[in-house]
């Protein structure tokens, strides 16, 4: 699904799914469930494409998705041009339907919770089977019975979305009230936050003083006390049977109701009193866990434990809840950071350049047959007499016939393989991006580097290894007889003018086809740009330069030139070549054959790429390979 930009206008927004919500299956939508759709653009879609032939039918828009702290959050843009879209936008602006429902797979659950998942496509419906949510499980037909798929599902929460449609810019969102109703925020927490909840009310409970506790405690028994103005004094006609401690001489301070005693300028912060309706009364059904707690924060906790007055100071000096939190006693808050999320969701490869491959493979003679068979017979030295044409000096003279040797060389194809192994497991863990299609990637790449360095300069291993790419198979360039590779070695105090001069001199021995193409290494083409005159001056702006003076078409860096040597231990300096003059057989096809293999006792999967190629230079004196001999 692409990444999108929140648009400009929409016609309607929601939240499509919320988190903490425990639906009708025991399950809840966990929060951050759906964290890695922000910013997603995916289908708005009619009533899941219920009662629709086809599902394309049923799209009536799209959806751009922002996740909040709540869920995640939808802006939605019908499409002008479909009727039935235009038909259900008038439905919603009416009023007529006000629901939104997800459809989503690929869900993981831990602990009777959804922790992730993909959200496929946003749907408009009547409403929700159950209060605030409910989780139904997609259903696939198959024939007279049906299947519960358990990681798709459709969530629907009973957010009427009506109410919140746009044309434009949304409003200015509402000042929030700060009469804050304790008891109807508790209402609101998961089981995870009232325990959160449970805990610092527990801590603060142990840090009260016994009067507060009294106060507290008689607040679980209902016997309130009597709130009387404290500015006024003691009833002289006091009944009797009031208790002592309801008295005013005793009432604590939290006891005095804070409009009934003004501030006084220089009064600490702690010194506001509160009312009997304060937050006290809201919070005493939460007491008596609290009180259950003590014993074991008192004894269990250690340094860990929050006191009350210094994580109040924190707050009164401008510390937000969190950082007050995180100063007097949060441990691990390193679980709650954010998750690290790749930049690219493939491996990047490290590799050499890979260009020369795709110029050797990509400008070879291909042939469909196995065996490639080359022809030919050597009229190079002009001066045998056997092969001249002659004069016929005098009349009845006996003519002598010509002698020439025709010759022939045969390759066969070998095999050449590439074969990974993994559990199953690892394919089905991995979602984030296509794995099996990336690993054949991989696995195609270097069989195919594999095959373009054996035809230039053999894969390199010794003769005597089981891996070995047979050269008797694919025949290596460098290292071919002299009847179709022109073999030039320069001395190992050579310079950057002498190489190039030996390449100009026996370039005019080069009988391939056309213009060749010259192969080196990197390090010599950085040897040849920087060679100056006696006056400091490059002697080559840049490659084009050098190939046009040794009549090449193009110059192309073969970073495995580097470690390249011929059998006499010379190091192979560059190849002179064109690579229509070098046929490769390839019997199996264009390319290499895949295979999948199942071990359904060990849960393996194995993929193999297999090639059977042959190859060979099929024109005399087509290459020329310069070779250099090692300085000692």
């Amino acid at each position: 699904m692409p990444k999108g930009k929140k648009p400009t206008k929409w016609d309607f927004e929601g939240f499509a799914t919320r988190y903490g919500i425990r639906c009708g299956d025991g399950e809840t939508i966990a929060h951050g469930a759906f964290k890695d759709m922000d910013g997603e653009i995916i289908p708005l879609v009619d009533d899941h494409a219920r009662g629709y032939e086809k599902y394309l039918d049923a799209v009536l828009g799209k959806a751009y998705l922002q996740h909040r702290d709540e869920g995640v959050y939808a802006f939605i843009t019908f499409n002008p041009n479909y009727d039935k879209a235009i038909l259900r936008k008038d439905q919603v602006l009416h009023g007529d339907v006000g629901k939104l429902s997800i459809k989503a797979n690929m869900l993981r659950r831990e602990a009777g919770k959804i922790v992730a998942g993909v959200i496929r496509d946003l749907s408009i419906v009547s409403a929700g089977a159950n209060p605030g949510a409910y989780i139904q499980l997609a259903q696939v037909e198959h024939g007279d019975y049906t299947e519960e798929v358990q990681d798709e599902a459709y969530i629907c929460f009973n957010d009427d979305v009506t109410s919140e449609i746009q044309h434009g810019d949304p409003a200015p969102e509402e000042e929030k009230s700060e009469d804050l109703d304790v008891a109807a925020v508790f209402a609101t927490m998961n089981d995870d936050q009232i325990a959160v909840g449970t805990y610092l009310g527990a801590v603060a409970y142990a840090a009260m003083s016994e009067e507060e506790k009294a106060a507290i405690q008689a607040d679980l028994n209902d016997e309130k006390p009597t709130v009387e103005h404290s500015d006024d004094p003691p009833a002289e006609d006091a009944p009797a049977e009031t208790p002592a401690e309801e008295t005013p001489a005793e009432k604590t301070p939290a006891e005095t109701p804070a409009e009934e005693t003004p501030e006084q300028p220089g009064t600490e912060p702690d010194e506001i009193k509160h009312s009997e309706s304060g937050g006290k009364k809201k919070m005493a059904v939460q007491a008596r866990q609290f009180k259950n707690n003590e014993e074991e924060i008192k004894h269990g906790e250690g340094d860990n434990i929050i006191y009350i007055a210094d994580f109040m100071e924190s707050v009164r000096g401008g510390a937000t809840l969190q950082q007050a939190c995180i100063q007097h006693g949060v441990t691990d808050i390193t679980d709650l950071y954010d998750d690290p999320k790749a930049v690219n969701p493939e491996p990047l490869i490290i590799n050499t350049p890979q260009g020369w491959v795709k110029s050797v493979l990509g400008s070879v003679k291909k042939v469909p047959f196995t065996k490639i068979k080359s022809l030919w017979t050597d009229l190079t030295d002009f001066e045998v007499e056997d092969q001249r044409a002659k004069g016929y000096p005098t009349l009845g003279a006996q003519k002598v016939d010509e002698q020439i040797a025709v010759l022939n060389r045969i390759t066969e194809p070998g095999w050449m393989y590439k074969r990974q192994q993994l559990d199953r497991d690892v394919l089905y863990q991995i979602s984030s991006f296509n794995f099996l299609q990336w690993l054949q990637g991989e696995m195609g790449m270097q069989l195919n580097q594999e095959l373009a360095r054996a035809i230039l300069i053999s894969d390199g291993r010794p003769s005597n290894s089981p891996y070995k790419i047979k050269e008797d198979r694919v025949r290596p360039i460098a290292f071919d007889d002299g009847v179709w590779t022109i073999q030039q070695n320069i001395a190992a105090n050579a310079t950057a003018d002498d190489e190039l001069d030996q390449l100009i001199q026996i370039r005019s021995d080069y009988m391939g086809s056309g213009d060749p193409s010259l192969f080196v290494s990197p390090a010599q083409i950085g040897k040849w740009l920087v060679a100056k005159d006696g006056m400091g001056q490059r002697l080559y702006k840049n490659v084009s330069e050098i190939a046009s003076l040794v009549r090449c078409k193009e110059v192309i860096e073969v970073p495995q030139f580097r470690v390249a040597q011929n059998a006499a231990g010379k190091n192979i300096k560059s190849i002179m070549v064109n690579m229509a003059d070098y046929a490769l057989s390839l019997p199996t096809g264009d390319s290499a054959l895949k295979d999948t293999k199942f071990d359904i006792d060990f849960n393996k999967e194995t993929y193999l790429l297999e090639w059977l190629v042959g190859g060979a230079l099929i024109t005399p004196k087509s290459a020329i390979v310069l070779t250099q001999t090692p300085a000692t």
